[in-house]
């Protein structure tokens, strides 16, 4: 789609604070940045998500077959910051898999400049084909100057792809070395809908499974939250004894769970199988992780958490009617909401 007029194709409207603290200094690890672009991906109605590491190259490429962006969608959508597609009419459930949306801040794709100097974006729409690219180094220059930011535009002629959104990161500010083993257990472990729902999710051709969570194996009694919940007896294979708790956590409210909570054999040799990564109660909301640690807000340091693991999906806790209280890392909660208590 050309451009008939003089005036810049795309436009970012952006102020250096904002930049600065919810953008650069968002995250600090490759996981938790890949994991905004792979959300994005299911709130564009994807059905895959492939990503292709090139350590030599110094570059990451995520690609989707969702459904892509017009220039419209580029600028009024994912180029404003802060944009957000709950407070729609439809309160951004997705039009085509009528899917719970995982963003809500608009914030987690300025993400992508904590880890990556240059992003390079091809996208298509109904067979519209748009790219760009953008640079930390002159966002934060232009930020100072003008608090407006035009990303580069490349010609049509550049994108390969029939649909979706591709994002190219290059020139990378982490090593991404043994990226694919990595990378594979942190994002099986920030998402409780890969593998599912008919969102595939793979890193170099292989795809993404809850197996990769690397934990289940350990496990040797279990708690599952209602019926839906009763398919954790199976991954977790070496279990001894399971037993189903109710799923309600308030009736009134119409509140209720799903998920587990497992503990490993008391031994030392099976003890040390559980590192800090994973002993821990997680808790998802629209299948996304939210919180990453119940144990730490208790401040119980007790023997016995440290042979426990677990995974709760809670919705209830990103329910687009009610107060947003995920922080802006989207990896912890308010503590003092009543929600939270609940869980």
């Amino acid at each position: 789609m050309d451009n008939q007029n003089n005036e810049p194709k795309y436009k970012m409207t952006i102020g250096l604070s904002v930049l600065e603290h919810l953008g650069i200094g968002l995250y600090s690890n490759v996981p938790a940045v890949l994991s905004e672009v792979v959300a994005n991906a299911w709130d564009a109605d994807a059905r895959n998500v492939w990503i292709r590491i090139d350590p030599g190259q110094r570059e990451i490429v995520i690609s989707d077959d969702g459904s892509g962006m017009t220039v419209s969608d580029i600028n009024e959508k994912y180029l404003k910051v802060g944009y957000k597609k709950r407070e729609e009419p439809d309160r951004g459930i997705t039009p085509k898999f009528k899917r719970p949306p995982m963003g809500r801040k608009g914030i987690g794709k300025l993400s992508l400049f904590s880890i990556a100097e240059k992003i390079e974006i091809h996208t298509v729409k109904d067979g519209e084909k748009n790219a760009f690219r953008m640079s930390s180094q002159d966002i934060q220059r232009t930020a100072r100057q003008t608090g407006e930011y035009h990303p580069e535009p490349l010609g049509s002629e550049l994108v390969q792809i029939e649909q979706g959104t591709s994002i190219k990161l290059t020139d990378l500010k982490k090593r991404i070395d043994r990226a694919d083993e990595f990378l594979r257990k942190r994002l099986a472990r920030r998402f409780s809908i890969i593998g599912k729902n008919d969102f595939n999710v793979s890193i170099d051709g292989e795809s993404i499974s809850a197996k990769d969570r690397d934990y289940y194996k350990h496990i040797q009694f279990l708690w599952y939250f209602g019926e839906e919940s009763k398919n954790f007896k199976e991954l977790c294979s070496n279990v001894e004894r399971s037993v189903s708790i109710c799923e309600i956590v308030d009736q009134e409210e119409g509140y209720q769970i799903s998920g587990w909570i497992g503990t490993v054999e008391s031994t030392v040799k099976k003890r040390n199988q559980i590192n800090e990564d994973t002993n821990s109660i997680v808790i998802f909301a629209n299948g996304k992780l939210v919180h990453e640690d119940i144990f730490k807000d208790m401040k119980e340091g007790g023997v016995w958490t440290k042979y426990i693991i677990g995974e709760i999906d809670a919705n209830f806790m990103d329910d687009s009617k009610e107060e947003d209280i995920i922080t802006s890392a989207r990896q912890s909660l308010k503590e003092d909401d009543q929600r939270y208590k609940l869980a």
